[in-house]
C-alpha cells in the first residue's frame, strides 16, 4: 500500500504511514506520531569577517615600524576581509569600513618606507662614490 499524501510504501496492515505519520485509511492520526519541529528562525550571520578586517587594519600600521613585510601582509588581508564582509552585506559594516581604511592606511605607509629604504640605498651609494677617489 502506498500513501496518498508522501507516496511511501507501507505494509497492507498498516493505518498509518511509516514515513509522514498520515492516516492511510483517511480516519484521524494517531497519538504517538510525532509532530515535525517548529522551524527555527534563520540565525543572524555574524560580523567575524568585518571584526578580522578592523583587527587587521589595526596591526598593519604598528607593524610597518617592526617588519615590513608583515604590515604589507595585514593591510593586504584587511582590505580584502573588507570587502569580502561588504560583498555579503554581513552585519559589521563599519567594522569593514574601518578595516580596509586602516588597511590603505598601513599599507601607505609600507609603501613610504620602501621608498625612503630604496633613497637612503641609492644615496649611500652616491655617498661612497663620492667618497672614493676615482681611478684615473
Amino acid at each position: 500500500m502506498f500513501c496518498r499524501y508522501c507516496g511511501k510504501e507501507n505494509s497492507d496492515d498498516a493505518n498509518f504511514c511509516n514515513s509522514c505519520g498520515k492516516s492511510l485509511s483517511g480516519k484521524s492520526t494517531p497519538n504517538n506520531t510525532q509532530q515535525p519541529a517548529p522551524a527555527r528562525p534563520a540565525a543572524e550571520p555574524t560580523a567575524n569577517l568585518a571584526i578580522a578586517s578592523l583587527i587587521f587594519g589595526i596591526c598593519s600600521i604598528p607593524m610597518a615600524f617592526l617588519a615590513l613585510w608583515l604590515s604589507l601582509l595585514c593591510a593586504i588581508c584587511a582590505v580584502v576581509l573588507g570587502k569580502i564582509s561588504l560583498d555579503q552585506k554581513r552585519p559589521g559594516k563599519e567594522y569593514a569600513e574601518w578595516g580596509i581604511k586602516l588597511g590603505a592606511i598601513g599599507f601607505g605607509i609600507c609603501v613610504a618606507f620602501f621608498i625612503i629604504y630604496i633613497v637612503s640605498i641609492f644615496g649611500l651609494f652616491a655617498f661612497m662614490a663620492d667618497m672614493i677617489p676615482s681611478i684615473s
